[in-house]
């Protein structure tokens, strides 16, 4: 607790101390932050904490066709991705700088963080459910055209051309042959799909 003097009660920053009513009541405010602790770092959420080792590596997925790279501002060291579903292993103190610094990476996503609990730590659950839905288009195909488009208009964009790609492989290996199912599509995208 802070003691006040009444001489120098002009001088007290608010931001670490609260003066109530009177000069002799003071409240100590207490802000809570990130700890940064021999390279781990925790946050609170809700009720459990989550503590994350800064040095251990895990798996990085390109989500994207084609070459891909990621330069580290505080390392230098370069990332390469060659292809759609190419796995490198990164840093976890890597990844919390890409994703504080170039957040496409992680949030349009060109990369799915292929780990549940950094996945969780930076908030991307959701996003990457659905983008797990776009790797297994047979099992989605296989449900109502209703299904079908809720989950298309739920898309972010960076999935919806990776959906085109995909299902346009499907197409030419002769995985999907539904002309229902590619008229939908189509008619989602604005686009001839069988060319």
């Amino acid at each position: 607790m802070a003691r006040v003097n009444k001489a120098k009660a002009e001088t007290i920053e608010t931001t670490e101390l609260e003066v109530v009513e009177t000069i002799e009541e003071v409240k100590e405010v207490k802000i809570e932050k990130p700890v940064v602790e021999d390279k781990r770092v925790t946050r609170r959420k809700s009720q459990a904490q989550v503590e994350l080792p800064m040095d251990d590596e895990v798996p990085v997925r390109s989500l994207t066709f084609g070459r891909m790279a990621y330069k580290s501002p505080s390392t230098g060291r370069i990332y390469l991705w060659d292809d759609y579903g190419t796995e490198v292993w990164m840093k976890i103190g890597e990844i919390l700088t890409m994703d504080s610094g170039s957040p496409d990476f992680t949030r349009k996503p060109l990369l799915l963080i292929d780990d549940s609990e950094v996945m969780e730590y930076l908030g991307l659950k959701e996003l990457y459910e659905s983008i797990l839905k776009v790797e297994d288009l047979k099992d989605l195909f296989s449900k109502s055209t209703r299904v079908i488009e809720d989950y298309i208009d739920e898309l972010p964009p960076v999935m919806r051309e990776t959906m085109i790609l995909k299902t346009r492989q499907m197409i030419q290996r002769g995985q999907l042959d539904s002309i229902k199912i590619i008229k939908l599509l189509e008619k989602k995208f604005n686009m001839d799909l069988e060319d």
